[in-house]
């Protein structure tokens, strides 16, 4: 595999960007529904990916672009932006959003496995076990934390607030989420990444309204010109900078590092809450923590 460190330093940063990203997208949700935001994020980023391969001469790489990778990216784009974005918003609806993490946050052994059965290099029992040891900190360091979550706009619908339906939508977002890393994995391999984003942002520019008007019809599908403005820096940092990262490091790294990598944003603001005082440790995320960097360990040097 080329690259691998930078590809696991790229999986790495793009938790960073999604870390500023879902503190953002934590209030907007409370207003507009996930897919006004999602179609916000394509709007902002596929410009300056348009702009990047300009700058960069890739235009040659979508010559590249036949129908297998073509149905790998739509499936990307549909994995994420498209339902498992949404999955993930509903599910905090009655889970509250370090609930509905806490299982969602099990993508990375979803990916494993998929990258495995698709002849992907294999793990180790050792990187396996740092695989389950990351994703158990996760979910202890978000069970951990304040439960309290402003609700969603994307629906009224009463069967949203059941735990059950929550369950059921944290793991489906969970599945999709994996698959969207599979999807990035084998459809752009070889392609610039630059490229890549450009194809996904332009899918989900089409996907995310249609998908709106079909599944939540009368919500606006896109967010008012006033706060697109308010959060473009936002969007500009996680849906370009951080897609560039994500992409690039499913692309250069081994799939399950690459993907366990990406999900550690909730992690990551554990530690920025204790520096700066907004938040005193306590004994269970502090435990997380621990098993995170422990698993990370397992996972990167075996």
């Amino acid at each position: 595999m080329e690259h691998t460190w930078l590809g696991a330093l790229s999986a790495f940063l793009s938790s960073v960007t999604w870390a500023v990203g879902t503190t953002a997208y934590g209030h907007l949700v409370r207003r507009y529904s996930g897919y006004a935001i999602n179609t916000s994020r394509a709007l902002v980023a596929l410009p300056l990916f348009l702009l990047t391969v300009w700058l960069l001469g890739d235009w040659g790489d979508f010559h590249r672009l036949d129908g297998p990778r073509l149905a790998w990216l739509l499936g990307s784009v549909i994995a994420s932006y498209g339902l498992g974005d949404v999955c993930f918003f509903w599910s905090t609806r009655s889970l509250g959003v370090p609930g509905a993490l806490a299982i969602a946050s099990s993508y990375p052994l979803w990916t494993a496995l998929g990258g495995y059965w698709l002849g992907e290099e294999p793990l180790t029992l050792v990187q396996w076990l740092g695989v389950g040891t990351v994703v158990a900190g996760i979910a202890l360091v978000l069970v951990s934390g304040s439960s309290g979550v402003g609700k969603s706009a994307d629906s009224g619908w009463g069967l949203l607030e059941k735990p059950l339906v929550g369950f059921a939508l944290a793991i489906a977002a969970s599945l999709l989420w994996a698959a969207n890393n599979v999807a990035i994995d084998q459809g752009g391999t070889g392609l610039s990444t630059a490229v890549v984003n450009v194809v996904r942002m332009g899918m989900a520019l089409l996907l995310c309204p249609l998908l709106a008007r079909w599944i939540l019809p009368g919500t606006s599908v896109a967010l008012p010109g006033s706060v697109l403005r308010r959060y473009f820096w936002v969007m500009a940092l996680e849906a370009y900078g951080g897609a560039t990262f994500f992409v690039y490091g499913l692309v250069h790294a081994p799939l399950a590092i690459a993907a366990t990598l990406s999900s550690l944003s909730p992690v990551l603001a554990v530690p920025i809450a204790w520096a700066t005082g907004a938040e005193a440790p306590s004994p269970g995320r502090t435990t997380g923590v621990i098993a995170v960097v422990a698993g990370l360990i397992l996972l990167l040097a075996f």
